[in-house]
């Protein structure tokens, strides 16, 4: 039997003002925490408790707060982002957002 993947869906990017891929973030989810699929959603540490609400099934992770600036943050998804993805053990890493 085949188990479903180890999801890490990287929300570290999506503004406070949901739109475009951030009204898609919180839809994908809210479904794949629905299905109990295997997810983990990273975050700001602003969003945590909005998508732990959005995904009581998910493992929620706050990104250190030393990323807002957008500058940190791109240099983070090339170096925490990976060291959270091993750390959990994800078999798939998805960034939505076009700075990936």
């Amino acid at each position: 039997m085949t188990r479903d993947p180890r999801v890490l869906l990287d929300a570290t990017a999506i503004p406070a003002n949901r739109a475009g891929v951030g009204r898609y973030v919180e839809e994908l989810v809210r479904a794949l925490s629905a299905r109990h699929y295997p997810l983990a959603v990273v975050t700001q540490a602003r969003d945590a408790e909005r998508f732990a609400a959005l995904a009581p099934h998910a493992r929620i992770e706050s990104a250190p707060a030393a990323i807002e600036p957008t500058a940190r943050r791109l240099v983070w998804e090339q170096t925490g982002l990976p060291s959270l993805a091993r750390r959990l053990r994800a078999d798939v890493v998805h960034s939505p957002h076009y700075t990936m």
